[in-house]
């Protein structure tokens, strides 16, 4: 049959566990330590832009900083606005989305209701190719194509929205 445990035994392994989790405690404090002491230090020049900024940032930012534009203004010139960014910036989300959209609906309708076939599996395959490519850089091989087709220094905003 089983034998009871010798007391004398248990009591040895007992204490040898414990002295084993006060060296894994220890070195969890040392390690938490750490990682917080590193994390501080690495807000410290965080917060310090982040304070630079709003500080210097709000004296600037008013209602002529939000409704006119850079044109006529350049050097050092104490001017202008970003009119023109928020403009250009919703111009150019509204022109990808004129495109994207419809493209992305049409593709899925296809896939889902009459994907069979070779031409179902090229546009699952070009699609997984797009979810996994950054977005940067489908943009940055979009504007270089564009570069090469219209030629080196072309300035259209339809370019962005590609």
């Amino acid at each position: 049959g089983a034998s009871a445990p010798d007391p004398e035994r248990t009591a040895s392994v007992r204490a040898l566990l414990r002295g084993a989790d006060a060296g894994r405690r220890r070195k969890d404090r040392t390690m938490t330590v750490l990682m917080w002491s590193a994390f501080a230090l690495a807000m410290v020049p965080l917060v310090s832009v982040a304070w630079t900024v709003v500080v210097h940032g709000m004296e600037r930012f008013d209602v002529y900083f939000l409704t006119h534009s850079m044109r006529g203004v350049f050097g050092g010139m104490d001017a202008g606005g970003i009119y023109h960014a928020i403009l250009g910036t919703l111009l150019i989300t509204l022109g990808a989305a004129v495109i994207s959209v419809p493209i992305g609906l049409l593709a899925a309708i296809y896939l889902v209701e009459y994907g069979r076939g070779p031409l179902a599996r090229a546009v699952t395959f070009f699609v997984d190719v797009m979810t996994g490519i950054p977005s940067i850089v489908a943009g940055l091989f979009a504007y270089a194509l564009f570069a090469v087709v219209f030629g080196p220094g072309v300035r259209m905003g339809i370019v962005g929205s590609v």
